[in-house]
């Protein structure tokens, strides 16, 4: 049976020139292993496929795998297999110098100043996961036998449409599940046809953005606020403001403001204040919109989470045709 552990070994055999057998198969090894192709943990290919796939006698591989796991490079496991062994990092300097690549190459290698921009405003933390971090549901707890077993029922009977490209904005029965839900939990008022699906916050936002801003077009954004926001605009050559928050959510700034292309809000829980953005706040806010022609992008992150009580209705669905976008989220109630 064919591995890629075993198509590793098989080109750096190619490579070797001696003639012993054994002593080109052991090289190729210990090339692989020290050089990275076949890291700590890879299970070996088993010594009668190796065999095979080099046309070697099953002989020749054992000898060379028992040479190999005394000088420690790989281990045996009983009823599992040859491993390589974890211990093989303490050779890793005995790895012949590489040649230095070329200056020359350096221009095409280059990043962009609009991506050494981006990379110098990045905000993520590398640790997305554990207490105390905002945003983050605790995976843990999530039903996941329930879920499997309701994935194992809909995989009985799926369809084409399911597991092929799409040009309607996602699958109908989600989309039709999701304006019955955000009708009746969150006031928002929508159709199937008008909701999009995306693989996440960053996607929607910068859809909206690119749909609707141009180059040098202004935005409000909440100060605090969200930092996702602030690159998908720098990537799209948008301004911004920031506008400060208080406890009844953001301030909207005097009729001296330029007019923004987009305010963004998280009025049912400011992030990361917390704060619920007041009803007069919203009308304001709504009328603000209105006037000067503006949309509002509410980001509802996790308003399916209280305490105590319901939760906050959307400002999208305060009024009739109010100039909202919604933007929610399952990767709080689910997992992200």
């Amino acid at each position: 049976m064919r591995s890629l552990a075993g198509d590793v070994i098989k080109q750096a055999f190619s490579q070797q020139t001696d003639e012993k057998l054994h002593r080109r198969l052991y090289a190729a090894i210990c090339s692989c292993i020290l050089e990275g192709s076949l890291k700590p943990a890879t299970r070996m290919p088993p010594s009668r496929d190796l065999a095979g796939e080099l046309t070697l006698s099953r002989n020749t591989v054992l000898r060379v795998y028992e040479q190999l796991q005394a000088e420690g490079y790989i281990s045996a496991r009983t009823s599992s297999g040859t491993f390589v062994s974890d211990s093989v990092l303490d050779n890793l300097d005995l790895r012949p110098n590489k040649e230095p690549v070329a200056v020359a190459l350096e221009d095409h290698t280059r990043l962009s100043a609009r991506c050494l921009e981006l990379l110098g405003h990045a905000s993520a933390s590398p640790r997305q996961w554990g207490a105390f971090i905002p945003g983050v549901p605790d995976v843990q707890y999530f039903p996941h036998r329930v879920l499997k077993k309701i994935q194992d029922r809909l995989a009985r009977r799926l369809r084409p449409a399911f597991l092929t490209y799409d040009a309607a904005g996602g699958v109908s029965e989600l989309k039709e599940a999701l304006a019955d839900y955000l009708r009746t939990a969150r006031g928002v008022r929508c159709s199937p046809d008008q909701i999009l699906i995306t693989e996440g916050i960053h996607q929607a936002l910068d859809l909206v953005t690119r749909a609707l801003c141009n180059p040098g077009d202004s935005a409000w954004i909440e100060e605090p606020g969200y930092w996702g926001i602030k690159n998908i605009l720098r990537i799209n050559a948008v301004n911004f403001s920031a506008i400060p928050v208080d406890e009844q959510g953001m301030i909207p700034p005097g009729p001296t403001e330029p007019a923004p292309k987009l305010i963004f809000v998280t009025p049912s829980h400011q992030y990361p204040l917390g704060s619920v953005m007041s009803l007069s706040r919203r009308q304001q806010l709504l009328l603000r919109a209105r006037e000067t022609r503006s949309w509002i992008i509410e980001d509802d992150y996790d308003s399916e989470f209280r305490f105590s009580g319901q939760p906050i209705p959307s400002l999208q669905g305060l009024e009739e045709e109010t100039p909202v976008i919604y933007i929610g989220t399952f990767s709080k109630t689910l997992y992200p």
